[in-house]
């Protein structure tokens, strides 16, 4: 294996998990993301080489908006979404 030439792509969870690794890891040239950009708090650090990175957001998604604020995860512990509709999380929503 190239270690010089690892690439990454994610989409939504994927893209969340791989953001977080190419700036914490070290090993990725570039990575392309899709509907979940950089998570506020899990920005690269002056440590983290540097990434090229090609990025896809939505302009009106409004699970993850692109301006950032509540992300949906938030906004579902919040109003109890997953807990009544989807069945989980129910401990987590509950505790919050």
């Amino acid at each position: 294996m190239d270690m010089d030439r690892i690439y990454g792509i994610g989409y939504s969870n994927g893209s969340g998990i791989l953001n977080k690794i190419a700036a914490e890891a070290n090993i990725f040239r570039a990575v392309a993301t899709c509907a979940t950009p950089i998570i506020v708090g899990q920005e690269p650090t002056p440590d983290t080489q540097p990434v090229s990175v090609y990025q896809i957001s939505g302009m009106a998604d409004p699970l993850i908006p692109i301006r950032g604020g509540r992300t949906w995860i938030e906004s579902a512990k919040r109003s109890g979404f997953l807990c009544q509709n989807l069945g989980f999380f129910k401990a987590a929503v509950s505790r919050s």
